[in-house]
């Protein structure tokens, strides 16, 4: 078969595709991506001198043979990947929602490893340039690719979708996120079940949610269409929780048989993504053991829902990502936990458009009447006239981590929740 001369490089040299130089992979290919404030075919011939094999652009560098010119980069990664995905038999399955999605994904790479040759996204690559990334790593003898889709405008979804051609898929909740984006929460829900809808035309496995309102609906029109959620006899996969603190444990139900389930993960939002995992794992005909070892082994790390010891206190670190479903999620979480005393420390949300004022003040609405010692919350997105002593309101990080490193408490829970883009990892070094 034909390949173009970008693909065929690529199979030729055995290479990873990469597409930051400060980041270079020796006999590499280098994808000269650009954006809004960067050019990166600017970078070409010092991603070659790094030791890249190839280089592809698509403007004018050089005469080097190295590099190889193409109408348009990020679509010609884009096709090498759905070139790449075709050429074999893996099993993709595809996970999107607003919240969940990445800790849903982490559980089943670790739940699959243990029956099948699995891969799954890494980190949260999850974007039109992450998915290619991702799909240009498929092996000959992967059997389940394990694929996070993210999404923050209309449209993405469908265009992921396209590229990736998932066999299956499931969409973890939809809730208010993105909203600069998408335009409005309505946005938000048309466009994460276009997943569905490509499942749907193409012959695909569409996995529906019980435990969120919006996706219930899709359980019953929906023809094939799997059911996972807390009742029993509503659905064909389920999970009774049987405690969500200090870790989860549940008992898992499929039409053959049930099983206890333990996690190192806390909260009722994250018995919803075991539970998600268990299904996926289930219905592919993962072993009842293997599902309870792969649970079991996976440990949360990298902000998100990490337990940290900070001196006597207990940090719930849960700072890579913030949206209004998930934060009060979390604080509700938090609120059931069985600590005698207890702080929150909240960060804005990011990426809501006209809707950011509404949100934080709706947020802190919700979080006055709870019983915690102390609230804080970082940045000029709270108004100060709803914060009152003994609760506190910071600028930033910066000045909030000053007065904690003066006033850290002994003995206490905190929860620490935000928007990357906050920074509220910085309140612990």
């Amino acid at each position: 078969m034909q390949y173009p001369e970008s693909y065929q490089r690529f199979l030729d040299q055995d290479a990873k595709v990469f597409t930051d130089t400060r980041k270079p992979l020796k006999d590499g290919i280098f994808v000269a991506l650009s954006g809004p404030n960067h050019n990166g075919n600017s970078y070409a011939l010092e991603a070659l001198e790094q030791g890249a094999a190839y280089a592809i652009v698509d403007q004018f560098v050089s005469q080097d043979p190295r590099l190889i010119r193409v109408e348009n980069t990020l679509k010609e990664l884009q096709e090498m990947a759905k070139i790449h995905r075709r050429r074999f038999k893996a099993k993709i399955i595809a996970i999107t929602g607003t919240n969940g999605k990445t800790t849903t994904k982490e559980l089943c790479h670790s739940v699959f490893s243990r029956a099948y040759r699995t891969q799954a996204t890494e980190g949260n690559l999850n974007n039109h340039i992450g998915v290619p990334l991702t799909l240009l790593k498929i092996k000959e003898d992967t059997e389940f690719l394990i694929l996070e889709m993210g999404a923050n405008h209309p449209g993405d979804i469908h265009e992921l979708c396209a590229i990736a051609e998932p066999d299956s898929g499931l969409i973890t909740n939809i809730g208010k996120a993105h909203l600069e984006g998408f335009g409005s929460y309505e946005g938000v829900l048309r466009t994460k079940p276009e997943l569905f809808d490509y499942l749907k035309a193409h012959g695909g496995q569409r996995f529906c949610s019980l435990f969120s309102e919006p996706l219930q609906k899709y359980a019953t029109i929906e023809p094939n269409a799997i059911a996972f959620g807390p009742q029993q006899d509503a659905c064909e996969f389920s999970g009774r929780l049987i405690q969500s603190f200090p870790e989860i444990s549940l008992e898992f139900y499929n039409k053959q048989e049930s099983f206890l389930i333990d996690s190192h993960l806390f909260g009722e939002y994250n018995f919803q993504n075991i539970v998600a995992a268990c299904c996926l794992a289930s219905y592919y005909g993962v072993p009842a053991s293997a599902i309870q070892k792969g649970i079991a082994a996976y440990v949360p790390n990298n902000m998100r829902s990490q337990v940290i010891k900070h001196n006597s206190n207990t940090i719930i670190l849960d700072a890579y990502n913030a949206n209004p479903s998930s934060m009060i999620q979390a604080v509700q979480a938090f609120e059931q936990m069985d600590f005698k005393n207890k702080w929150i420390v909240l960060g804005e949300m990011a990426e809501l458009g006209i809707y950011s004022d509404i949100e934080h003040q709706d947020l802190l609405n919700q979080v006055m009447d709870k019983t915690f010692q102390k609230r804080i919350f970082i940045g000029t997105r709270y108004r100060l006239d709803g914060i009152k002593l003994p609760d506190m309101h910071f600028e930033n990080a910066a000045s909030c981590k000053a007065w904690l490193d003066m006033n850290w408490p002994e003995d206490t829970a905190i929860l620490i929740k935000g928007s990357r883009a906050a920074g509220l990892e910085r309140l612990l070094q």
